[in-house]
């Protein structure tokens, strides 16, 4: 039995029902403290690590506490990285898919004007980084007038990267609100300056944890020359043969280097930095995330926005800049409660750094020598390399039982309206409104999702029915 069911709050069973799909069967920690106030819309301030489950300890209450009749944002999450807006878009998608909550991720660097379109569309939870958010306000393309709830998710890493004032803004754009959480990995002076101007009677949670980093990940440090540290790269990833294998650098050229390196050496390997076009970002990450690649290279822009269960070891080329990145580096492994990996390359002048960061997670990293290669190791990491890795489970995987998306080849070129959807599909025998999903209308496209397993029977019946006058070309899509 699903133990969300048994909690001193109510969930109904559309959000049970998502959850046992998605494989929630009972409350994390952090899950336990957050929902119960979140429920009560009480003004919240937790420290959580990553891979903690904090995403759902604030998405399961907010897609439940959701007026899904109200067509404007009633819910803004604010995340530092546009990776981390993706991910938390997509979780909160899946919890709230079987309720027909709808959430609009919103970032810079894609385009503006199909975010615009989307938004002003009905949404209740709008996910976006802080610059993109205050662009669409001060166009006027997204009304806060609705907003009941203020998420800041990552707020230390929202302060290391400099942008305190740009939410300090958006909080001044779109008070007054009910209520306000937000998240860290650690509550230093920054975060509770900015509760202590936003926030009323604040409740502080966090969980008595002995360390800070995760007690499965086995951690080791790696003294290195800068003139011997890519071949000393290689030697380790060759010793070590990881099935996947996060490597960490400070900056877009470092990434850069090793990814056209280790390529020419034929490492199964994509890369991830700040300075690239969106498409090819998603690209890239996708590539890592579907095992289609053993290795990323990247910045610290991805320490925090992929979640992916399979990652066996991180590396970390260059030293972390800040200890709460060292953290949220190495929690891309030992996930879900697996163990994992991590090496640290330091040189002599980064001793101290590096003492601090041990000093920081109460964990002294155990040395380790630089390995020697035989003509065994490489083979058989040769051997990995060419070898084709199964795809890991997605997470929406067991929602296509009872939901498919439908693509219908007409959008708002067209002067196609929710209302003509709507309409069409309830038109069809055995179907209510109840069981057509979220509606995302494009220039040309308008995709809607049908619930409760009546995908492929609303499929065949639209080949033959018309909407707004005419047959039109549907398509299936994966979700």
């Amino acid at each position: 039995m699903n133990q969300f069911s048994e909690q001193p709050y109510e969930l109904s069973e559309e959000l049970l029902r998502s959850l046992s799909l998605l494989g929630y069967q009972k409350p994390t920690k952090i899950q336990e403290m957050v929902i119960p106030h979140a429920m009560k819309g009480e003004n919240l301030l937790v420290r959580a690590k990553t891979g903690s489950g904090k995403t759902a300890a604030f998405g399961i209450p907010m897609c439940e506490s959701i007026n899904w009749d109200e067509n404007k944002p009633q819910v803004l999450i604010l995340v530092p990285t546009r990776e981390l807006a993706i991910q938390v878009g997509e979780e909160l998608t899946n919890i709230g898919r079987l309720k027909r909550v709808k959430v609009t991720t919103v970032y810079g660097r894609s385009e503006l004007k199909a975010q615009a379109i989307a938004i002003k569309q009905k949404t209740h939870i709008v996910v976006g980084t802080p610059g993109r958010v205050i662009d669409l306000i001060e166009r006027g393309d997204f009304n806060v007038d609705k907003i009941d709830t203020v998420i800041v998710d990552e707020a230390d890493e929202m302060f290391f990267i400099g942008l305190r004032e740009q939410v300090e803004k958006i909080l001044g754009l779109v008070q007054p609100f009910s209520s306000m959480m937000l998240f860290s990995a650690t509550l230093g002076p920054d975060a509770k300056n900015l509760a202590a101007k936003f926030m009323q009677d604040p409740v502080e949670l966090s969980i008595d944890e002995k360390t800070v980093t995760v007690d499965h990940i086995a951690q080791y440090k790696l003294l290195v020359r800068p003139d011997e540290k890519y071949d000393d790269l290689m030697k380790v990833t060759m010793d070590e043969n990881p099935m996947r294998c996060m490597i960490f650098a400070n900056t877009q050229k470092e990434v850069e280097d090793i990814y056209y390196k280790l390529k020419r050496k034929e490492y199964q390997i994509v890369m991830l930095h700040g300075g690239m076009q969106q498409k090819e970002r998603l690209r890239m990450m996708n590539a890592f995330k579907r095992a289609k690649a053993k290795y990323l290279v990247t910045t610290d822009v991805a320490a925090r926005g992929i979640d992916v269960d399979e990652v066996n070891l991180v590396i970390n080329y260059d030293m972390p800049r800040g200890r709460e990145n060292y953290v949220h580096r190495i929690g891309r492994t030992g996930r879900n409660g697996k163990s994992g990996k991590s090496i640290t390359f330091y040189g002599e002048r980064e001793e101290r750094a590096l003492r601090e960061v041990e000093d920081y997670t109460h964990v002294a990293m155990e040395s380790m020598d630089i390995p020697e290669l035989d003509a065994s190791k490489r083979s058989a990491f040769y051997e990995l390399q060419e070898k084709e890795l199964e795809a890991p489970k997605e997470k929406n995987a067991n929602f296509k039982q009872e939901v498919l998306k439908l693509v219908i080849h007409a959008g708002k070129k067209g002067k196609i309206r929710p209302v003509d959807i709507v309409g069409t599909i309830c038109s069809i025998d055995d179907v209510a409104a109840e069981d057509i999903g979220v509606i995302r209308i494009g220039e040309r496209m308008t995709e809607v999702e049908i619930l409760n397993s009546k995908g492929n029977h609303v499929y065949k019946s639209l080949q033959k029915k018309t909407i707004k006058g005419r047959i039109r070309k549907v398509t299936k899509r994966g979700l």
